[in-house]
């Protein structure tokens, strides 16, 4: 599938679950996820922007129903390793 298209279904699935996606200089890591919001690295690869959107988005669907909400949960893939 084409790489934009991609991206944009990421984004579809981020507004119905009413996600905020911004591009942000980032420098611990390349994704964050803090309540409504999802933050992403913003140099990097559309590659690396799908993958890491997805990654937090997988948090997103899959955690703020246990209560999570309440804390930041940061892309375990750190940069420096």
């Amino acid at each position: 599938m084409d790489k934009g298209k991609v991206f944009e279904r990421l984004m579809l699935l981020a507004r119905k679950k009413r996600l905020q996606v911004q591009f942000l200089p980032l420098q611990a890591s390349y994704g964050i996820l803090c309540n409504d919001r999802i933050g992403i690295a913003n140099n990097m690869s559309i590659e690396q922007i799908n993958h890491t959107l997805a990654h937090e988005l997988a948090h997103a669907y899959l955690h703020y129903d246990k209560g999570v909400d309440q804390h930041i949960i940061i892309c375990h893939f750190q940069k420096n390793k």
